[in-house]
């Protein structure tokens, strides 16, 4: 028991491990299932853009698409296989698991942050399909997650690097579902401009917040312009605009969507819609 209290005690021992059993349960669960309709339209969605397809314009979605982009790009370096999406995804796995174990050790100390992270490992059972599948949703939680990390660090006396590199996965996230980056990167400006009122942390000098919001949102802009630049020289951008930030609010799919707005509705927890 020493042994085993002395090596959750040790991040730079306990991470490698951690990490080593994430990717080990990844590989033993990587072709476990068929591909799920979701995994399966985007797998569909990035073999239509290796041939040339242009989302909104010949490819019908409401999600934003980085994530299908993402896993093209990969398969035109290791062909359209199943395999490199499960590889993805555990990929993706196995970083939510470390991100969210480091950043437990901002919060906790390292014994208790290690039992978090241990627990972590049944999220690859506890929320199947999700992280065994390649899917948007998990990219875009998974920078998620990395932002978070990020600003736990923020001090809130200026414009960082840390800051930086938040909009930039908030950036990612948005790219990838929108929805998840729009309430995190709301979330955040929301702490960037009121800390004191939010955080109790009371700010030195009031300009602060603005230079921390433009290195935010300058951080969001590095994924997000590209995006957009692409799209409007493709004469797609309004489609984008409609189909990725007024079609999930209505309702998308009219006989099995749940629009965004649902998840917002706290007061009716536990009787999410539509299903």
């Amino acid at each position: 028991m020493a042994i085993l209290a002395g090596c959750l005690s040790r991040p730079a021992f306990f991470a490698p491990v951690l990490l080593i059993l994430a990717a080990l349960i990844s590989v033993w669960f990587a072709n476990h299932g068929i591909p799920t309709d979701d995994e399966g339209v985007v797998l569909t969605w990035a073999a239509q853009i290796l041939r040339g397809k242009i989302f909104y314009r010949e490819l019908d979605a409401y999600q934003f698409p980085g994530a299908c982009y993402f896993l093209a790009f990969w398969m035109r370096l290791f062909g359209e296989h199943l395999t490199v999406a499960r590889v993805l995804a555990g990929g993706i796995y196995c970083s939510v698991v470390l991100i969210l174990y480091l950043t437990a050790l901002r919060l906790l100390d390292p014994k208790r942050a290690a039992l978090f992270g241990l627990f972590l490992l049944c999220l690859k059972f506890l929320a199947s399909p999700a992280f065994t599948t390649y899917l948007y949703s998990d990219l875009s939680f998974c920078f998620g997650c990395a932002a978070i990390a990020l600003l736990i660090g923020h001090t809130y006396r200026g414009p960082s690097i840390r800051l930086l590199g938040a909009g930039i996965c908030v950036g990612i996230a948005l790219v990838s579902k929108q929805n998840l980056g729009i309430y995190l990167g709301a979330a955040t400006a929301a702490l960037l401009a009121f800390p004191g009122v939010l955080l109790g942390t009371p700010r030195r000098c009031r300009n602060q917040c603005w230079s921390e919001l433009a290195a935010f949102l300058a951080g969001i802009a590095i994924p997000v312009l590209p995006m957009l630049s692409y799209f409007f020289a493709h004469g797609v951008l309004w489609d984008m605009a409609y189909s990725g930030l007024v079609r999930p609010f209505l309702g998308y799919f009219p006989t099995s969507g749940i629009s965004f707005l649902e998840p917002l509705k706290w007061w009716e927890l536990g009787e999410l819609r539509g299903l």
